[in-house]
């Protein structure tokens, strides 16, 4: 943030003038954060290769040939970070007092202050950005001349914030085997993995704090505390895949393959009921054939894909529901704290304070299906070209529902409280923010089921490449690329429905996005070219140099990327990537 100095008088004198009057200035805190990562794998692996097919007996030749593998692994893994903030601390000032005030006045950090340029006036200097200066004597703890001590990223004291140690354990077995039969004509394939997950937490406590747990005190650092084994969590969850492909005829073959997957939780939980969040899962099929003509110098692939995944964070709509609904609670706690109010509502499962708010997050499910081709042909032995394209279509469903459910079982509480202001020393009532929650929450509703906006339905990608064989331009190649993308989802004009979430002083009826109303943006495309040379030094060493240009004829033509919905107006939009060279050399020895 850019600001202006409005002082006409140094501020610890109020008589000098201020030399930096009108200047813009940026200033803020220093703030240090503290890294710690753990990690340890062990692995064991086993393969074999089973073959009847030279066997003497007729039929053990069915048998065909198979190749398998097993695995096990275990793997133990933490990683965090923790705010380390500087503090000042006065002279003289005892080490237990600064410990339980750290986070009062007296102990504040510094403000950095830096004057920038006028750039219409040379005669200001050049100080147009600012340069964070790598000072280990300004980060290390320092003495000020009246004795106050600067204490930075080696703070005696501890850290200003709470770290949150999460150590997991995973063991898992993998198993896999690929079968041959019918002489290669029909092969098969099978994978199974198995994950028992194990998760430890700690979070680290202030120190020297008493009983009660008052909130000035430092905190712990990550780096005194052991990682947390007391297994209090444990999930297991299986993935597999299986497929196979038939070689109908040597020009001919068909393929289908269906697989699924499987994540741990990872620590999130819901605000209706405070469940955890399940791991995101998915289950995917696709099947189509392949026909290879001309001694395969002509190759086609079609298939056909399905595939489910969630639930999956959706960034959008967590960023206009979370941060009001927690604003919200927070009011509720203050007020009952400088007892505005005597008696607090009846517990729920979201705690708005400390680390409670990071473990929420809000989730959908997706659903995605299309269509997937590519053509490959070589005219001639040194000329290849190759033709991909695919259709996509992408769905979101079950959107936010666990908040839906927890603001419809808040809002009578939020009702009674309506006139109640904060958090803190904010003017905001709760029924004002629950009311600037109305149209985002009928949005969410609405939103359930549709198409995943900027989501393009088509695309097509076509290289060419020619390498030279002999002559004087032999080991040199060049070719280029061209691709296409359909015009995508930027948006619905928003028409009136019936409020779906009633609260007294909400409208009969709010604006929501139409589905039957969908605005595009352009379809996007361009060119790319490269150009190399390959050759040997030497007996064993091989060189290659590429020059690759991306968007060959620097197309900078902006495009839509987000509508509003009211208006239909173009909101946002990208501006494509200028002509970009990019020089490569590949040595294989």
């Amino acid at each position: 943030v850019v600001r202006a100095d409005t002082n006409l008088f140094l501020p610890w004198d109020r008589a000098t003038p201020n030399p930096n009057f009108g200047k813009y200035y940026v200033e803020g805190n220093p703030r240090t954060f503290h890294f710690r990562g753990e990690r340890e794998d062990l692995r064991a692996m086993l393969s074999y290769e089973f073959d009847f097919t030279g066997k003497d007996s007729s039929w053990l030749k069915w048998f065909g040939r198979h190749r398998m593998a097993g695995m096990y692994l275990r793997s133990f893994a933490m990683n965090l970070q923790q705010e380390n903030g500087t503090r000042l601390v006065p002279a003289g000032t005892p080490y237990e007092t600064a410990l339980a005030n750290f986070a009062n006045a007296p102990y504040n950090t510094f403000t950095f202050r830096t004057y920038l340029s006028d750039p219409q006036d040379s005669s200001t200097g050049r100080t147009y950005y600012v340069t964070i200066p790598i000072d280990p004597v300004r980060l290390a703890s320092w003495t000020l001349p009246d004795g106050s001590t600067y204490y930075g990223i080696d703070n005696p004291f501890g850290a200003t914030g709470p770290g949150t140690m999460t150590s997991n354990l995973n063991e898992s077995s993998l198993f896999a085997i690929q079968s041959f039969f019918l002489k290669d004509r029909l092969v098969g394939s099978f994978g199974w993995r198995n994950d028992r997950v194990r998760q430890a937490t700690y979070v680290t406590q202030r120190k020297g704090a008493p009983a009660s747990g008052a909130n000035t005190y430092a905190f712990e650092s990550i780096f005194d505390v052991d990682p947390p084994k007391d297994w209090s969590r444990y999930t297991a969850g299986k993935t597999t895949t299986a497929g196979l492909v038939a070689h109908i005829l040597p020009q001919f073959s068909v393929f289908y393959n269906q697989s699924s997957t499987w994540n741990p939780p990872i620590e999130r939980y819901n605000p209706d009921d405070g469940s955890s969040i399940p791991g995101s899962t998915g289950d995917g099929k696709d099947y189509g054939v392949m026909v290879r003509l001309f001694d395969n110098r002509l190759s086609l692939r079609l298939n056909k894909y399905e595939n489910t995944n969630g639930p999956t964070g959706n960034e959008y709509y967590r960023n206009g529901i979370i941060p009001a609904v927690k604003a919200i609670e927070e009011t509720i706690i203050d007020r009952y704290e400088d007892g505005t109010i005597t008696a607090l509502p009846p517990e729920d499962n979201y705690n708005p304070t400390g680390d409670a708010y990071q473990i929420h997050t809000l989730v959908s499910n997706l659903r995605s299906e299309g269509y997937e081709f590519e053509l490959v042909a070589n005219p001639t032995r040194n000329w290849r070209l190759a033709l991909n394209g695919a259709k996509s279509s992408s769905t979101a469903s079950d959107i936010g529902r666990a908040w839906v459910n927890y603001i419809q079982q808040r809002a009578p509480v939020w009702d009674q409280l309506r006139d109640l202001t904060g958090p803190a020393n904010t003017n905001t009532t709760i029924a004002a923010r629950y009311l600037g929650l109305i149209e985002i929450l009928n949005q969410m509703k609405q939103a359930d089921g549709q198409k995943v906006e900027s989501g393009r339905d088509w695309r097509f990608n076509f290289v060419t490449r020619y390498s030279f064989a002999e002559g004087k331009l032999k080991g040199a190649f060049v070719g280029g690329a061209y691709r296409w993308r359909s015009k995508q989802t930027i948006g619905y004009l928003s028409t009136l429905q019936d409020n779906a979430f009633p609260f007294q002083g909400a409208p009969a009826q709010v604006q929501v996005p139409a589905l039957d109303s969908p605005v595009f943006g352009k379809p996007l495309h361009g060119v790319d070219a490269f150009v190399g040379y390959q050759f040997h030094v030497g007996r064993k060493l091989s060189w290659r140099v590429q020059l690759n240009v991306r968007n060959l004829f620097d197309e900078r033509d902006p495009t839509a990327n987000f509508v509003n919905t009211r208006s239909g107006e173009v909101g946002i939009y990208n501006v494509p990537d200028p002509r970009l060279f990019i020089l490569t050399n590949t040595f294989v020895f």
